[in-house]
């Protein structure tokens, strides 16, 4: 891995550290992460183990999971043998997992750019609001440089140093200034740098020298698992994120990646939800949408991925990105910081981009304690700043903005995120012929249904979406004799979808023949009877049941039918086409939600009309659109209206159903 930094040198007495010889780390590739189905002790799974011909290296690493390794060296035939077990969840390979300091990339005038980043996300103009003072950031990385005079490294105090004792019972003895996977003991010093130059970033000191972090009162503690080439090992990495959330620590920096999922890592992140684990996208200039990178492509609600920007707001050259599965992007390009040997340099990466985010998730935790997970990540990705051209590569589309989050916390917590409505209840449905009809109970807040079905128990599909106020609906055309099931669900403003209901089921009619008439054979005279007579009787309509005709009597002529005179043609009336009356009421309530009806006469029943509403905020032009089923030409929406929308001053909102359209403007949060 290459790099080319620029070393500043401040006034100040800034004293050497001698850096070992690079340790050469035993290969650890061959071993296989096991995960054991709850209630499976160590020792309860050693069937498994015996079939699998596997050893264990380390067991209990993380709660139910164990490391081990064949004992013959054939992984893959161990790792089928272990996930054919029912006691065992998963058992993939301890794969390698790299920090993401670019590869590529050429560093600029450090003196030039100096702390560009820190300048760029607003932090100088947050600090009047907090700096980071009470909260420690976790940073999992390759070290940190424990005695770097511009940085202050928490200690683990529920442990007491150097008594070869584990007082916490955290599984970690002497662990006061973190552990060290890479060579598993209690010093994790940095010899690479990567780990120390994250530090700096996040909450380098607001002093007379060096450097100033983002969070310059916060302190960090360093997790060791990244070698001195700024490797390691995904087993090390699930290990540290499990004990960050355990210390109770609120922020986990992740400046690394690998290229394929760990389960173990993934429910480390899963199984502490109140720790926001804060992760960089990588940088091989790929989308993530499409080649996924871990932890980035997780999908957890506790992780924040970012991306990386270069001075001017464009995306980074050798920076990922991923409309959907990375979050926001941040300064990542000539980002001087602290590095070993208690100096400075300016890196590249995404690496650089990520301490960025976790340093101002460190400024909203030092101004409000209280603040949860939820409601921090969503403060940091609602006030991003627009950037031209980013709506495609994250889900913000924008840049983080320190003081803006800042501001957004001062006003009160945000409101939660939303949720989605409750699954609807009391489904019914009743077969009559060719046709099943359905009617659940209505759900509060529900802007519209989704039904699903299923044919003689097939795979589920999407039937229908009917609006708020359809709690029944009738499925026609269907074949005979066949059985129909049905759910439904209820799916909010915000296109949330709820729980789908008990499923409901019937089975259409079978078809009933006739059978024909007898045939008149005549005899005995009468009127218009004639021997021989008789008519072949007409077919019913398909799927519909017909009673047989009465039969005569034998040697009983029958009377001859006179068809009916055809009728008089009926000529329509001629009526004015009714004229449009597109919204008659619209009301934006003080928690976000559009109330809004109005007539369409000239619609028929059941036609939908597409209800559009826009706002500009900050520039940036914000939309939202739904559509609503409209009866006897009437409709009536409830939206939820997005938060940065409810920011602007105006919010239009159109309805418009072909050629018939209206508008009316409503008023926002800001005049």
């Amino acid at each position: 891995m290459t790099r080319t930094p620029v070393r500043v040198a401040f006034a100040g007495a800034l004293s050497s550290l001698l850096l070992a010889a690079p340790a050469v780390a035993a290969d650890r590739s061959q071993e296989i992460i096991v995960q054991r189905a709850p209630g499976v002790s160590v020792a309860a799974g050693a069937d498994a183990r015996q079939d699998a011909n596997v050893k264990v290296v380390q067991a209990n690493f993380i709660d139910h999971t164990d490391l081990v390794v064949a004992k013959d060296g054939d992984q893959a035939a161990a790792i089928r043998e272990l996930e054919a077990d029912p006691t065992v969840l998963s058992a993939e390979p301890n794969r390698r997992v790299y920090g993401t300091q670019a590869t590529t990339g050429q560093t600029t005038d450090a003196l030039f750019h100096s702390l560009w980043g820190i300048t760029r996300i607003g932090a100088p103009a947050a600090w009047s609001y907090a700096k980071g003072a009470g909260v420690t950031v976790a940073v999992v990385d390759s070290g940190v440089q424990l005695d770097h005079p511009d940085l202050s490294v928490a200690q683990n105090t529920a442990d007491i140093p150097n008594n070869s004792i584990d007082d916490d019972l955290d599984g970690y003895v002497d662990d006061t200034n973190g552990w060290d996977w890479v060579q598993d003991d209690n010093d994790p010093s940095d010899v690479y740098g990567h780990g120390t130059h994250i530090s700096g970033t996040i909450s380098a000191n607001e002093n007379t020298i060096g450097v100033v972090g983002v969070a310059p009162q916060a302190d960090v503690i360093s997790y060791r698992v990244l070698d001195d080439h700024n490797a390691g090992y995904t087993a090390d990495v699930a290990a540290a994120f499990d004990l960050a959330g355990r210390k109770g620590y609120k922020i986990v920096n992740a400046s690394l990646s690998a290229a394929a999922p760990t389960s173990a890592e993934e429910a480390a992140i899963a199984s502490h939800p109140n720790t926001l684990y804060v992760v960089a996208a990588s940088n091989d200039s790929t989308d993530n949408d499409a080649v996924g990178r871990y932890p980035c492509n997780y999908t957890l609600p506790n992780i924040i991925c970012v991306e990386a920007i270069q001075y001017g707001d464009t995306l980074a050259s050798y920076s990922n990105w991923g409309k959907t599965t990375v979050d926001i992007a941040a300064p990542g390009t000539s980002i001087l910081s602290t590095v070993p040997g208690s100096t400075y340099e300016a890196w590249n990466g995404t690496s650089m981009a990520t301490p960025h985010v976790a340093g101002v998730a460190a400024l909203l935790w030092s101004y409000n304690p209280s603040l949860t997970v939820a409601q921090v990540k969503q403060l940091i990705l609602d006030n991003a700043e627009p950037l031209s051209g980013f709506t495609k590569l994250s889900v913000t589309g924008g840049l983080l903005d320190a003081d803006a989050v800042l501001a957004a916390a001062a006003g009160g917590p945000p409101p939660p995120p939303p949720t989605p409505p409750a699954k609807p209840e009391n489904l019914t449905a009743v077969a009559h012929h060719s046709q099943i009809d359905l009617a659940w109970s209505p759900v509060t807040d529900a802007a519209n249904y989704r039904i699903y079905r299923s044919v003689n128990g097939g795979p589920w599909s999407l039937l229908n979406t009917v609006g708020p106020y359809d709690t029944n609906y009738s499925d026609v055309g269907l074949a005979a004799n066949t059985t129909y099931s049905y759910k439904v669900s209820a799916v909010s403003s915000d296109d949330l979808e709820g729980d789908t209901s008990t499923v409901a089921w019937d089975t259409t009619v079978a078809v009933v023949t006739p059978a024909p008439p007898a045939v008149n054979n005549g005899g005995g005279g009468g009127g218009g009877g004639g021997g021989g007579g008789g008519s072949t009787p007409t077919k019913p309509t398909p799927e519909v049941e017909q009673p047989a005709a009465p039969q005569p009597a034998p040697g009983i002529a029958t009377a001859p039918v006179i068809p009916a005179a055809p009728a008089a043609p009926v000529t329509p009336a001629v009526t004015d086409e009714p004229k449009d009356e597109p919204i008659s009421d619209a009301k934006l309530t003080s928690k976000g939600i559009l109330r809004l009806s109005g007539v369409i006469s000239a619609l028929p029943d059941g036609r939908r009309v597409r209800v559009t509403l826009i706002a500009n905020v900050r520039g940036r032009k914000i939309t939202r659109s739904v559509l609503v089923r409209t009866h006897g030409g009437e409709f009536a929406v409830k939206l939820r209206v997005p938060a940065r929308m409810r920011d602007a001053a105006r919010i239009t909102v159109t309805v418009k159903a072909g050629k018939h359209a209206g508008t009316i403007t409503v008023r926002g949060k800001r005049r």
